[in-house]
C-alpha cells in the first residue's frame, strides 16, 4: 500500500511523491494493481493488454482506468492511454516489490507477444525490457540483439551500436547470445567507419566462436 509520507526514490522529487501519494490513495488496491500493470508496459500503453497483465477482467480494467483518469494520473491518448507524467510511472514502478515486478513483467511479455506476432517496430524493444524485468536475461539479450539488427538494417548506426552494446551486457559472458550480440556490434562498427575497434572485437569473437563450435557460416570473414 502506498504511503504518502514514504521517502521518494532518487528519481522522484519529494513534493511530487507526496502529491502522487495523495492521488493514489483515492484508488483501491485493485485499481493500483491495474496501474502497476500499465506501468510495466511503458508510459504509453494499450488498454487491451491490461487484462492479461493484471489478471483481471475487461470491466475491472476499464473501471480502474476511469478512476485513474479522474485522479489525473492517466490520460487518454487516442486509442491508447498514457501516464500524465513520466515520474508518475517511475513512482508506481518504484512501489513494486521485486517479485511483483517479475510477475507483471512476465505476464506482460506473454501478452505483448500474443498481440504482436513477430514483435514489429518498437514492440521488440519493449519485449526485451519486459524479459529483463521478468529475470529472463537470455531472452532479453536475444530480443535486444534483434533490435540492433533492425537498427543496422535501417541505417541507424548510432542506435544499432548502443543497442548491440546493451545486448552484449545482457548476455552471459562467453555464451552464444553474447557472441550473437558481438557479431552485430562488429558489423555496426565496420559500417560506422571504426575499423580498429571492429578488428579488435572481431579477433576475440572468432576465438570464442571456435570455442563454441560455431558452424563456418556463423564465423566472420
Amino acid at each position: 500500500r502506498w504511503r504518502a509520507e514514504q521517502a521518494p526514490t532518487p528519481s522522484v522529487p519529494a513534493s511530487f511523491a507526496a502529491s502522487l501519494g495523495t492521488r493514489l490513495q483515492t484508488l483501491d488496491p485493485d485499481d493500483r494493481h491495474v496501474l502497476a500493470a500499465a506501468a510495466v508496459l511503458g508510459r504509453r500503453f494499450d488498454w487491451d493488454l491490461l487484462p492479461g497483465v493484471a489478471a483481471a477482467d475487461g470491466a475491472t480494467v476499464v473501471g480502474s482506468l476511469r478512476r485513474a483518469v479522474d485522479a489525473q494520473l492517466v490520460a487518454v491518448d487516442g486509442q491508447r492511454f498514457r501516464f500524465r507524467h513520466a515520474l508518475t510511472r517511475e513512482a508506481v514502478l518504484a512501489e513494486l516489490l521485486p517479485p511483483e515486478r517479475v510477475e507483471l513483467s512476465g505476464r506482460a511479455l506473454v501478452a505483448v507477444r500474443r498481440a504482436h506476432p513477430g514483435l514489429p517496430g518498437p514492440w521488440c524493444e519493449l519485449a526485451a525490457e519486459l524479459a529483463d524485468g521478468a529475470g529472463d536475461r537470455e531472452t532479453a539479450a536475444a530480443l535486444t540483439t534483434e533490435s540492433a539488427h533492425r537498427a543496422l538494417a535501417r541505417g541507424a548506426l548510432a542506435s544499432a551500436e548502443l543497442t548491440a552494446e546493451r545486448a552484449r551486457a545482457l548476455a552471459a559472458p562467453g555464451s552464444a547470445g553474447a557472441a550473437e550480440a558481438e557479431e552485430v556490434l562488429v558489423t555496426v562498427l565496420a559500417h560506422a567507419g571504426k575499423p580498429g575497434p571492429a578488428r579488435a572485437l572481431g579477433h576475440g569473437l572468432l576465438h570464442r566462436l571456435d570455442e563454441l563450435g560455431a558452424p563456418p557460416a556463423r564465423r566472420l570473414e
